[in-house]
């Protein structure tokens, strides 16, 4: 941004019984902007801040195509249906709907849809359309601790192709060890790649756990990572880059792991804890060997994690805690952290 003149004004809000706003003169920004960071920031090694100025995509669209030819119900093959004791297993209507060859595979709403087994999704599906359904692998869970990395998943996109693979209002667990690229969205998912994984793109979705590998690109945007796991971390990234515009997470787990040369950016997020009892040495975000930026505030009501991150490099570590947010009333805010 060059050439440009503007005042930038700080405004407040005190939550409390007579809610005001106050405001006061912030900085005036002149001439060539790079980036403005806001009054709040932190370098756990006391420098000056900065982006990562990670590559940005757009996730690629899969044409709707025509209804009567392109699209297939997985109701068409109901008699495939395994009643499998108080379960009715999908698994070889929803093979059948996929060897038809049609590109947009979809389940009719008001459907109780499970499998026995994980199903491979084929090169030729295009898109899996879910109508606010869910597809659920016989015996996932979704509680307190739950052992995520051990569970199976419902589908699994194995076959590599440069087409990319389109799953929305579909509700379903995933494992992804091809190179093809993922576009999810507008649902909940669980997730788990395997070593060759393509890129993923997330808009709108709601989950308790992602795993990604090294050499994943990863561009999301409302993203909703929570769980009540003690254990495991709602995004774990191992040598991944991360892009995220839209990011809220609530109870009491830890919301990123990132190692292995990953870099990861979230830009507009919100944590807000809800339960007490978290365990001051768990943080909101461990970076390990990585590049980390973020903006996040949090909405503390008695709950909320006191370490924010705990940042390890060259097995030196350094943490944030929640001291060093900018506080107003119950409200805290970090307007830009950097590692960088």
């Amino acid at each position: 941004m060059g050439g440009a003149r503007a005042n930038v004004t700080n405004h407040s809000w005190n939550p409390r019984r007579k809610p005001s706003f106050t405001s006061e003169e912030g900085a005036t920004l002149v001439g060539n902007i790079d980036e403005f960071t806001g009054d709040n920031t932190v370098h756990p090694g006391d420098r000056k801040v900065k982006a990562l100025a990670l590559p940005i995509e757009d996730a690629p669209i899969t044409p709707r195509g025509d209804l009567a030819n392109d699209w297939v119900s997985i109701q068409d093959f109901v008699s495939l249906v395994v009643q499998d004791g108080k379960q009715q297993d999908w698994s070889r209507a929803i093979e059948a709907a996929f060897a038809t060859g049609k590109p947009t595979v979809y389940f009719p709403h008001g459907g109780r849809y499970s499998v026995s087994q994980p199903v491979s999704v084929p090169a030729t599906v295009k898109r899996l359309y879910g109508m606010d359904n869910g597809l659920q692998q016989f015996g996932l869970a979704d509680g307190k601790n739950v052992d995520y990395p051990n569970l199976s998943a419902a589908l699994s996109i194995s076959e590599d192709t440069d087409d990319p693979l389109t799953i929305e209002f579909l509700r379903a667990s995933l494992e992804h060890s091809s190179s093809r690229p993922l576009v999810l969205q507008h649902a909940r998912f669980t997730y788990r790649a395997k070593p060759g994984a393509g890129n993923v793109f997330v808009r709108d979705v709601v989950s308790p756990w992602w795993s990604f590998v090294p050499g994943q690109s990863v561009w999301a945007r409302q993203w909703n990572v929570e769980s009540h796991s003690e254990d495991f971390p709602c995004i774990t990234a191992d040598g991944t880059n991360i892009w995220s515009l839209g990011f809220k997470s609530e109870y009491e787990s830890q919301k990123l792991r990132a190692s292995g040369g990953s870099a990861v950016e979230l830009y507009g997020s919100f944590i807000y804890p809800v339960v007490k009892g978290i365990p001051d040495d768990r943080p909101v975000f461990e970076i390990i060997d990585s590049k980390f930026a973020a903006q996040w505030a949090l909405s503390i009501y008695g709950a909320g994690h006191f370490l924010q991150v705990r940042d390890v490099k060259n097995g030196v570590t350094r943490d944030t805690t929640i001291k060093d947010a900018k506080q107003l009333g119950p409200r805290r805010r970090f307007d830009f952290y950097s590692n960088e």
